[in-house]
């Protein structure tokens, strides 16, 4: 698979999905910006399938809940490796109820190539 980096994230694509990885404990401002340069404005090539590979976070803050919310209404997102406390911070900003969740990439890049109807979002699989 093709891998590659933009700014602080490192990504990778195949099979129609891009895989995004985060680099570090904390997603914030540099990372966000980085994440929205790599999908909205250098991205025109890139899968509109989006695994979201969040297993190293353990916090977010309103830059990074808001590239969250983007991604999930205009791509196909599926986050993945959620930790406990990441998702109780979506939660309370209401946004984890409209996530689809996996609990590892593999699972998430499955979701996304399954034929059909994806579940609704916040389903979790």
């Amino acid at each position: 698979m093709p891998t590659g980096q933009c700014g602080t994230i490192e990504y990778e694509t195949g099979d129609g999905v891009l895989t995004v990885r985060l680099p570090g404990r904390d997603f914030v401002l540099e990372p966000s910006r980085d994440l929205v340069r790599l999908v909205f404005e250098e991205g025109a090539a890139l899968p509109r399938n989006i695994v979201l590979d969040l297993a190293r976070v353990r916090y977010l803050n309103s830059s990074g809940i808001s590239v969250v919310i983007r991604l999930n209404l205009e791509r196909r997102l599926v986050v993945a490796g959620m930790e406990p406390g990441v998702a109780e911070i979506l939660d309370l900003a209401g946004v984890l109820q409209t996530l689809r969740r996996a609990p590892d990439p593999d699972a998430a890049r499955a979701a996304l190539l399954e034929r059909g109807t994806p579940p609704p979002p916040g389903t979790p699989r």
